[in-house]
C-alpha cells in the first residue's frame, strides 16, 4: 500500500508539464497557421485550400475563410480536431473554391490565446492602378500622397544596376603607331 498515492502523484507531475498548464491551471497556447493549395484534378478549374491550425490549446477554436474579405460559407469542409503528443491540437479546415485572378483568399482564427484573430492570406490582389498627378500638379520624383512614384530615379537606378552587371572587360592597350586616339581617318 506504500505506492496507492503513485498515479495520482505522476498525473500531478504530468500536468505541470503539459503545456497548457502550469500547476494544475490551464495556460492557453496560441495557434499557428498554414494554408496550403492543391488541386486534386489537373483538368478542374477548382482549387482545394486548406487552413490548417496546429499548436493551440484549449481545444475550442474558430476558423473562418473569408474571400475578398467576404465570409465563405459554401465549399468549406471541416476535419476533426486532433490531439497532438504534446496536449496541444490541430484542425484543418477546406474550401473548395475557383479561383478567379484578383482574388484573395483569407484563413481567419479565433482564439481564446490570441488578443485579436491571425488571418494569414493566398492569393493577389490586383495591383493599383498608376498615379497620375491631376492638373497643375507636379509630380515628384520620390512620391506622391498616394504611394511611392519612382518615375526617373527608378529608370536611373535600374540603369545604373544594369551597368554594374555587364561584364568588365579591360581596355586595350594602344597599338604601336597609332595616332594617339585618332580614328582611322586622321581627324
Amino acid at each position: 500500500m506504500a505506492f496507492a498515492g503513485l498515479p495520482l502523484m505522476l498525473l500531478v507531475g504530468a500536468l505541470g508539464r503539459i503545456p497548457g498548464s502550469e500547476g494544475g491551471k490551464e495556460t492557453p497556447a496560441k495557434p499557428t497557421v498554414t494554408i496550403s493549395p492543391t488541386k486534386m484534378d489537373p483538368a478542374s478549374p477548382n482549387t482545394i485550400l486548406l487552413c490548417t491550425a496546429t499548436g493551440f490549446y484549449p481545444l475550442e477554436i474558430e476558423v473562418q475563410w473569408l474571400k475578398n474579405g467576404q465570409l465563405e460559407e459554401e465549399g468549406v469542409a471541416f476535419g476533426e480536431e486532433l490531439q497532438n503528443g504534446d496536449w496541444t491540437y490541430q484542425l484543418q479546415v477546406m474550401l473548395e473554391t475557383q479561383p478567379q485572378r484578383g482574388d484573395v483568399y483569407t484563413c481567419q482564427v479565433g482564439h481564446v490565446s490570441l488578443e485579436a484573430p491571425i488571418t494569414v492570406q493566398w492569393g493577389k490582389p490586383l495591383p493599383s492602378l498608376p498615379y497620375y498627378p491631376e492638373k497643375g500638379e507636379r509630380p515628384s520624383l520620390l512620391g506622391s500622397q498616394n504611394g511611392p512614384s519612382w518615375g526617373k530615379v527608378g529608370l536611373i537606378l535600374q540603369a545604373q544596376v544594369r551597368l554594374l552587371l555587364l561584364p568588365q572587360s579591360p581596355v586595350p592597350p594602344a597599338l604601336p603607331g597609332a595616332n594617339s586616339g585618332r580614328g582611322s581617318w586622321g581627324l
